[in-house]
């Protein structure tokens, strides 16, 4: 029995897609004017063609939270003038994007 149970979980470890690539989408978000923000979402693809938004259960940093700063783990909200790398992590893989921020100092 403990042998069947044992093959079982294998075959269901073995049996899980292969996370292939990451992406964030929107792609270069463009805010315009001092808190503009856009919702970020985070798309895992993986080898046999399913996608999955994983969102929640990724990590999201901005490079320059002084341009770029991320509210609520997925939201991005204009800060000053300027780009910001804004990186996704999901099981070890990455991705990332920039935001642009223009005309952040005024409203």
């Amino acid at each position: 029995m403990r042998f069947i149970c044992l093959f079982l979980i294998a075959t269901l470890v073995e049996a899980a897609p292969q996370l292939s690539k990451l992406t964030i989408l929107p792609f270069n978000p463009l805010l315009f004017g001092k808190d503009a923000t856009q919702r970020l979402i985070v798309i895992a693809s993986y080898a046999d063609g399913s996608t999955a938004e994983v969102t929640a259960e990724a990590a999201l940093v901005s490079g320059k939270p002084g341009v770029a700063l991320l509210q609520d783990g997925a939201t991005v909200r204009a800060v000053s003038d300027g780009g910001a790398t804004i990186r996704a992590r999901y099981q070890g893989m990455s991705a990332v994007t920039t935001a642009l921020v223009q005309k952040g100092g005024t409203a």
